[in-house]
C-alpha cells in the first residue's frame, strides 16, 4: 500500500470518527428536547390524548433523523456547536404545536402557543448569529435553519385551521416550500442553488408573523386576514422571482 492511499485512508476514518462523535452529541441534545416539545405540548393540551404524545414522538423523531442524516453526511466541522443546538430548539419548539391538531386550543393555550412560536421567530437570527461567532457556518446548518422555518409555518398554518376556526386556504402560507420541494422532483432546473437573499428572508418572517396573528385569540380577523394576504402575496412573488432565476440558469 502506498503512501497516499495510507493517508487517504487515515483522513477518511478519522472523518467518520469527526462525524459520528458530532452525531452522538447531536443525539444525546436532542432527548432533553423531545422532554421539553412533550412538556409544552402537555402545556397547550392538558388532557391530551396518547395520540398527541405519539405525534409529538414521531415529528420529533422525523426531524432529528433528517438532521443527523445531513451532520453525517454534509456536515464540515469537527464540533456540532451552539447555532445547531438552536435549531433544533426550535424544531422541538415547532413540533409541540402540533398538539393543535387533534384538539382546539382554549384561549389560554392559544396564548401560549402564541409565544412559544414567537420565541422560535425571535431564535431565527440567532442560531446564524452563533454559527458566524463560532467559526461553524455551513450549508448544513443554514439549510436546516430554513427547513425548521418551512416546519414552523406548517404547523401554525394547520394550527390555524384546525384549532383557530380558519378555511382551508389558509394552508396556502404554510405549503408553498413543500410544493416547491415536490416541483423539484420532477424539474431538475428547480435543484439548481439560489443566492442568498434577504428579500427570501424578509418574506419568511412576513410569513411566520401572519400566521401567528392569525392564532392570536382575539377579534382581529379583518386584521389578520389581511396580514396574511399580504404574507402570502410577498411568500409567492418571491418564490417566483427564485423560479425564473433557476430557469435561466439552467443547464
Amino acid at each position: 500500500m502506498d503512501d497516499a492511499t495510507q493517508n487517504g485512508g487515515t483522513k477518511i476514518a478519522y472523518r467518520h470518527a469527526v462525524a459520528r462523535a458530532v452525531l452522538v452529541r447531536f443525539l444525546q441534545a436532542s432527548l432533553p428536547l423531545l422532554a421539553l416539545a412533550l412538556f409544552l405540548a402537555d402545556l397547550l393540551t392538558p388532557s391530551r390524548p396518547g395520540m398527541v404524545t405519539l405525534i409529538v414522538i414521531v415529528l420529533h423523531g422525523a426531524a432529528t433523523g433528517i438532521a443527523g442524516y445531513g451532520l453525517w453526511s454534509a456536515y464540515p466541522h469537527d464540533r456540532l456547536g451552539r447555532a445547531n443546538l438552536v435549531t433544533q430548539l426550535r424544531a422541538a419548539m415547532a413540533v409541540s404545536l402540533s398538539a393543535g391538531l387533534l384538539h382546539p386550543f382554549a384561549d389560554h393555550a392559544a396564548w401560549m402557543a402564541v409565544t412559544i412560536a414567537t420565541v422560535s421567530l425571535l431564535l431565527d437570527g440567532v442560531d446564524g448569529w452563533l454559527a458566524r461567532r463560532d467559526g461553524l457556518v455551513s450549508s448544513f446548518g443554514a439549510r436546516y435553519d430554513m427547513e425548521v422555518d418551512s416546519f414552523l409555518a406548517l404547523m401554525l398554518a394547520l394550527v390555524a385551521w384546525c384549532s383557530a376556526g380558519w378555511g382551508a386556504e389558509v394552508l396556502l402560507l404554510g405549503l408553498p416550500r413543500y410544493g416547491f420541494m415536490l416541483a423539484a422532483a420532477l424539474l431538475p432546473f428547480l435543484r439548481g442553488p439560489l443566492p442568498h437573499s434577504v428579500r427570501r428572508k424578509a418574506c419568511c418572517v412576513l410569513q411566520i408573523a401572519a400566521l401567528i396573528v392569525l392564532i392570536v385569540p382575539l377579534p382581529i380577523g379583518e386584521v389578520a386576514g389581511g396580514l396574511a394576504l399580504l404574507a402570502g402575496g410577498c411568500l409567492y412573488a418571491s418564490f417566483a422571482v427564485d423560479i425564473v432565476h433557476l430557469w435561466r440558469r439552467r443547464a
